[in-house]
């Protein structure tokens, strides 16, 4: 009888992978190769094409270039090396990895929930469109997306086991995902406030940390050494370094950033492009400034709303539908469902007090604080915690059925049902 439930799971999810590889290889082959083949994907394109051709790293040869971490471009140069330079395998590769993606929504879900749950986590990470519709652009998300998700999986082997092979573990895998891209550079400042001081030996605890910590920086430090010996300063990329010039006035600033800079000191312009997204949205260097607090605080709360209902509760190509009302509407409100269930979820685990879900939940206020205000609030830049929240959606939402189901749901109830 168990075999035959482990066979049912295994071609469950089978059947949801290659639903999976349907749907996105419909979208790959119906959309145009260069399909919104704009600013970063020529970017990162460009980059690879001289990774190939000139073994430089760089959109201008005789540059030198950090503006974003190597892992994407280094992939796609890899891609070109053995493919030749042909858009379309950089898309068949990028299906192939959310297809990985599907498969580790459904381990990271096994680790919290049981099987069956896990199967409705990566079935809901399959369905979902900018999950699908990532696949075609030769952007960073769907490689960032996997090694987001290997991370989690590897974390949470570290919160239940707290050995050294998984604290080694999740600091390699951590720093894969760094090397794609920086979002989560200082998550780790947060470990402390998290493991320290909770059940078990805090010498052992401390100790795990540091060992993360420095795996973490052994798999960096190639990248970092390239860097300084580059621009003759330690930094992780001229854009994070860039912020931190902003912010304190000293460090690195990269001739390609200066003109960034300049402008975050100058006055908004009437007849400035973007003035009719700053009227809404504001110019993300102006939020750091405490005095615009001080001085308009109304101002600056409508601002952060706005970037926060922007961030989290447009959906990723909302506005890349037709215009037509119950399309744009449906999806929001799938979406919002999602995160509803998946909120839920948590708030439920965390009055148990388990430690993966307060992992999250800090995850998920960093990553707010990250893209609200230090980035501008593109829903592109939630994407791979959503992933991660799927597994939560699809526990809360067979909760939600089950007490649509009975009327009730009692602790006996979800003890058995999870």
């Amino acid at each position: 009888m168990k075999l035959l439930k482990r066979i049912s799971t295994k071609s469950s999810l089978i059947g949801i992978i290659l639903f999976g590889l349907i749907i996105r290889l419909l979208v790959v082959f119906i959309f145009p190769i260069d399909f919104r083949l704009q600013k970063d994907a020529l970017e990162y394109l460009t980059v690879a094409v001289n990774l190939v051709d000139f073994n430089i790293f760089g959109v201008d040869p005789n540059v030198p270039y950090a503006k974003f971490p190597p892992g994407y471009p280094l992939l796609v140069s890899a891609i070109f090396d053995v493919f030749g330079k042909k858009l379309i395998a950089v898309r068949l590769i990028q299906v192939l990895f959310s297809l990985s993606s599907i498969w580790m929504v459904y381990q990271i879900g096994r680790q919290i929930s049981k099987p069956k749950i896990s199967l409705f986590s990566s079935f809901l990470f399959a369905l979902y469109p900018p999950f699908v519709f990532n696949v075609i652009f030769y952007l960073t998300e769907t490689l960032f997306i996997l090694v987001v998700l290997i991370f989690w999986y590897f974390y949470i082997q570290w919160i239940k086991k707290r050995t050294i092979r998984t604290a080694i573990l999740a600091g390699s895998s951590f720093a894969i995902a760094l090397l794609v891209k920086e979002t989560l550079i200082a998550f780790p400042l947060i470990l402390p406030l998290l493991l320290v001081g909770k059940k078990g030996d805090n010498k052992k605890t401390i100790s795990q940390i540091i060992i993360f910590a420095m795996t973490t920086l052994f798999f960096v430090s190639p990248w970092l050494i390239r860097n300084y010996i580059q621009f003759d300063n330690l930094f992780f990329t001229s854009r994070t370094s860039a912020i931190k010039y902003k912010i304190t006035e000293s460090g690195f600033l990269s001739d390609e950033f200066e003109p960034w800079y300049s402008k975050s000191n100058s006055p908004i312009e009437e007849s400035d492009p973007l003035s009719y997204y700053y009227q809404e949205f504001g110019r993300t260097t102006d939020l750091w400034d405490f005095s615009f607090f001080i001085n308009s605080p109304q101002t600056y709360v409508i601002l952060i709303f706005n970037r926060l209902i922007e961030f989290w509760l447009h959906p990723n190509g909302l506005f890349s539908l037709p215009d037509i009302y119950l399309l744009r509407s449906g999806y929001q409100l799938f979406h919002i469902l999602l995160l509803g269930l998946a909120f839920a979820q948590l708030m439920s685990d965390i009055r148990r007090n388990d430690l993966i879900s307060i992992s999250v939940i800090l995850l998920l206020i960093y990553l707010t604080i990250v893209g609200v205000i230090f980035r501008r609030p593109n829903p592109r830049y939630n994407m791979p915690f959503l992933s991660i929240l799927m597994c939560y959606a699809a526990i809360g939402g067979i909760r939600l059925f089950s007490w649509i189901k009975t009327g009730f749901l009692n602790e006996k109830n979800q003890k058995n049902l999870l």
